[in-house]
């Protein structure tokens, strides 16, 4: 007895001594600055940035226990001064016995107060990259054949680990290029795994809280915090089974709350089978509006939000490539609500169901209420797997757009002087298959009513006033709308048939979208509706690159009807305004006409776009006296192509006033920046009592003018002043690129009549010549100046006679016409917009000095002509004596003629006459003997007959 119990001490003081061995050679071995000293070594090397360790201490019984404190690891250089990561403190504990049992248990791993940070620089680099050096390449990783075990999966010992704790961690994210941090800070997690040695019972049970999410972003100035987020698990798993029970999985961020509970076998096949189902806690709208930044809107605080929204869904079966598991799955909504406070409504009661299955879904019962108005909306729709089939889908809802256009302003915001107000009433269904290669499978039909709809915005002076009705079906679409802004209303009707073939034309196989629209108007004041200019700023355009090809006109039928019978523009009243365009097979027709004051115009107009590179046009035009400072006005904007040529003229509708007259027919082909050269075709135009003003041309006359009154010295020139003219009456011709003036004359001007010939580049290059028979006003001074000049020649030169005269005849430069008017010529040149002239001295001096001789001539002509005259006009009266008497003859001859035909007709008539009574006796003669006939051989045969006894 005294034997073993010595024997049990020794071996207890051989324990002590041992365990006191091993504690004094770890403590020597490996003393705190030896362990922070390899950490530092190690850890510096391995991660590429410097570790440093502050404390470090290490414990052998009952507990094996390192720690480590004050540790950091530096940052990235070109980054921020603080450091990659920081951390307190992190203890790793072991039970001593359970490493001599084989069965080692983890006490604890504690991680206090560990501060993560991760940064992005403006380049986009993180403070991560290249942290543990440069990743080896996949080459250098030796590929072990997988090994493929014969027996039950187990470990070599069972493994506990007790707790797994974080206390207070911090995890940042830093953008320095926008300034915005996102703080995930006071993270807590406690854990603990237990697992078993043949993984039949492996356990894991913890919670994960992120109490503090919290975002700063300087450019907007939001920030958030306080937001919690939690993750609790209590699960468990059998290798040997293939099963995951999951207790409870909890997903929470504030007070929502989710949560996954069922199992999972067969984990690791192809085909697990799922038994799980997941739901939520009552989700209050109002805690959801809570955790929105109110520095977002200064309207935020205002909002309100009411109702919750309840989450249930299940899944079961098997998971394979066969087919989806059963699911089933519900949302729930429950007297949710939306509003503002500075709004008398919002939205209300809205309540609905939305149940989701792996072959369908299916709204119902839902609704809310805008403003007491009712919205209800039901949909179901099967067979997701295959042909989605939509067994229905109805909207019935009256819609106060005052209320929800308020409320939109306060979300959203809406722009200045912008207002919507009126009901719009709907009733729409549908069903059928949802085929994309059958979309006229779906039935559909509805109305959309709009009543007092009132649209007002900056830009228009008055609101805009609708009331209207949409029909649709599968077929067709028909639209009645009338609106009114101000003084203005129009009535449009519409209505679409086949509206699929141009949504879906790859399917519309041989059918085609039809489209008739009629607009029609008492009265459209354009001056009303046309935002008014303060002063005009110059526009500079960009010169767009030249138009390579037409957009190709869909598969459209299109009728469109115009009536206006009163438009309003610049105080211009235009009346009876009709438009009828068509197009089909990518050719557009027009016809339009109006009438402005007393005159009137009409237009016709083809535009083939069949070949898209190539447009061809014709156009006719017609404008018959109409006020043309108003109708350039009317159509400047219309004009086509952006030639110089087509600038000029859309300037022009301040300058020219008159009664104009137009005809135009033209054609033309190409793309818009060609279609000015290859315009061709006549046009002719006249303006009637008209005027120009602020016209260079009328400057550059004047000039020229002034000139020749300086030449023959006239004492004071004369101004034309305003350039008013009688008629002006112009053929034209396009044709290469320009417009040949064969005719265009000015007459009753100030300077007065004017002829043109040549000319004008449609790059606005002028080349013309004009004739001018000045007025007597300036033909006047211009003549008698010039014969003052002559007449102080002759004197100078004395008796010297014809020397004298020949001299005075040089001096001549104004040639002038048999009405004493001065004529003179001028070349034109520059352009449209900047006329240049030049005299023709030397054909006015040509035609000058010979008039003399043409005025001798002419009289000599004159008195020819005259004897002439009386000559033909005895010869005349001779002739005309003759045929007179001639005549007469002629006439009594004609008479006698007369009479003896009459003579003779009668007596033919006479004879005619007894040659019918004769052959009348004669018939009448032959017709009797012939019925006498008869009547014997009738007589004769009924003897015969009643002889042979019949």
């Amino acid at each position: 007895m005294k034997a073993l119990k010595k024997l049990i001490i020794a071996f207890i003081v051989l324990i002590i001594l041992s365990w006191l061995g091993l504690y004094l050679t770890v403590k020597i071995a490996f003393p705190p600055e030896k362990i922070k000293s390899l950490v530092h070594e190690h850890g510096s090397k391995a991660l590429g940035r410097e570790v440093f360790v502050g404390g470090a201490s290490i414990g052998v019984f009952p507990t094996i226990k390192l720690a480590l404190k004050d540790i950091t690891i530096a940052n990235a250089e070109g980054f921020s001064e603080d450091p990659l990561f920081n951390l307190k403190e992190v203890v790793l504990a072991l039970d001593f016995m359970s490493l001599v049992q084989f069965s080692p248990v983890i006490k604890e791993i504690r991680i206090v107060e560990a501060d993560i940070l991760y940064e992005v620089n403006k380049k986009g680099e993180t403070n991560l990259d290249g942290l543990g050096g440069e990743a080896k390449p996949d080459s250098t990783i030796e590929e072990k054949e997988e090994t493929k075990s014969s027996g039950p999966i187990t470990i070599p010992a069972a493994l506990s680990l007790k707790s797994f704790v974080i206390n207070n961690a911090r995890v940042r994210y830093r953008d320095l290029k926008t300034g915005t941090v996102l703080t995930l800070g006071s993270i807590n997690q406690q854990v603990s795994v237990d697992v078993d040695k043949n993984l039949e019972n492996v356990k894991t049970k913890g919670e994960l809280v992120v109490s503090s999410i919290s975002v700063s972003d300087k450019a907007s100035g939001v920030r958030k915090g306080n937001i919690k987020i939690s993750l609790a698990h209590d699960i468990g798993v059998n290798l040997k089974e293939q099963l995951i029970t999951i207790k409870g999985v909890k997903f929470g961020v504030q007070d929502i709350l989710i949560e996954l509970m069922g199992k999972v076998n067969q984990f690791m096949t192809p085909t697990p089978g799922l038994d799980l189902k997941l739901a939520s806690n009552e989700i209050k709208m109002a805690s959801l509006l809570k955790e929105v930044p109110a520095g977002l809107s200064p309207d935020i605080p205002k909002l309100r939000a009411t109702g919750f929204a309840k989450l249930n869904a299940a899944v079961a079966g098997v998971l394979d490539t066969a087919g989806l598991p059963s699911v089933k799955a519900s949302l729930s909504l429950h007297e949710m609500g939306f509003g503002h406070t500075d709004l008398p409504a919002g939205i209300n009661s809205l309540n609905g169901l939305i149940n989701i299955t792996e072959n369908s879904v299916e709204i119902k019962d839902f609704g809310f209420l805008l403003d007491k108005h009712p919205v209800k909306i039901a949909v179901m729709i099967t067979d997701l797997l295959k042909i989605p089939v939509l067994q229905k889908l109805e909207i019935d809802s009256r819609l106060d757009l005052g209320p929800l256009m308020a409320l939109a302003e306060k979300f959203t915001g809406l722009p200045e002087g912008f207002s919507l107000s009126g009901q719009i009433q709907s009733n729409i269904s549908a069903s059928g298959k949802l085929d994309p290669q059958n979309p006229m499978g779906i039935k559909a039909s509805g109305t959309i009513k709009m009543k007092d709809v009132n649209l007002a915005t900056a830009e228009l002076p008055d609101k805009v006033q609708l009331n209207g009705l949409v029909k649709l079906n599968n077929d067709k679409i028909e639209e009645t709308l009338n609106v009114k802004i101000g003084n203005s209303d129009v009535a449009v009707s519409a209505k679409i048939t086949d509206y699929l073939a141009m949504a879906l034309p790859e399917l519309a196989g041989d059918k085609t979208t039809k489209v008739r629209v009629d607009v029609n108007s008492g009265m459209l004041d354009l001056d009303q509706l046309l935002p008014g200019g303060s002063a005009e700023e110059e526009v500079v355009e960009e010169e767009a690159e030249p138009l390579t090809a037409f957009p190709a006109l869909p598969k459209i039928d299109v009728v469109l009807n115009i009536n206006l019978a009163k438009t309003q523009l610049m105080g211009l009243a235009m009346t009876d305004y009709k438009q009828t365009t068509n197009i089909k097979n990518g050719i557009v027709t027009s016809e339009l006409g109006g009438k402005l004051y007393t005159g009137g115009f009409s237009q016709s107009l083809t535009v083939n776009l069949q070949d898209t590179t190539d447009a061809k046009i014709g156009m006719k035009l017609n404008i018959n006296s109409v006020e043309a400072n108003d109708f350039i006005s009317r159509i400047n904007d219309r004009l086509p192509g952006t030639n110089k040529i087509t600038k000029a003229l859309v300037g022009s509708d301040n300058t020219i006033y008159g009664k104009f007259s137009m005809n135009m027919d033209v054609n033309t082909n190409g793309l818009p920046q060609s279609f000015t050269d290859n315009l061709t075709g006549r046009i002719t135009v006249a303006i009637h009592d008209g005027k120009l003003v602020g016209v260079k041309m009328v400057e550059g006359l004047n000039g020229v003018i002034t000139e020749i009154q300086k030449k023959v010295k006239v004492g004071k020139p004369l101004n034309l002043g305003t350039f008013t003219f009688n008629k002006l009456d112009a053929v034209l011709e396009a044709k290469d690129g320009e417009l040949i003036v064969k005719h265009c004359s000015i007459n009753k001007s100030p300077a007065g009549l004017l002829d043109l010939t040549g000319s004008v580049g449609f790059d606005t290059k002028l080349n013309l010549s004009l004739e001018n028979h000045m007025s007597p006003t300036l033909s006047k001074p211009i003549l008698s100046g010039q014969q003052a000049a002559q007449g102080a020649v002759k004197k100078a030169t004395g008796k010297l006679g014809a020397i004298a005269s020949t001299a005075a005849g040089s001096m001549a430069i104004v040639p002038s016409d048999n009405n004493g008017r001065a004529i003179a010529y001028y070349a034109m040149t520059g352009t449209v917009t900047d006329p240049s002239f030049s005299v023709d001295y030397k054909r006015m001096g040509s035609e000058a000095s010979g008039n003399a001789k043409e005025s001798a001539e002419a009289a000599l002509k004159e008195a020819a002509r005259k004897k002439m005259e009386e000559a033909k006009a005895k010869l005349n009266a001779e002739k005309k004596k003759a045929m007179t008497a001639i005549n007469n003859k002629k006439a009594e001859a004609q008479a006698k003629l007369d009479a003896e035909k009459k003579k003779l007709d009668a007596e033919k008539k006479k004879l005619e006459a007894k040659k019918k009574e004769a052959e009348a006796k004669a018939k009448a003669e032959a017709d009797k003997k012939k019925d006498q006939a008869s009547s014997k051989a009738k007589k004769k045969g009924k003897k015969a007959l009643k002889n042979l006894k019949f």
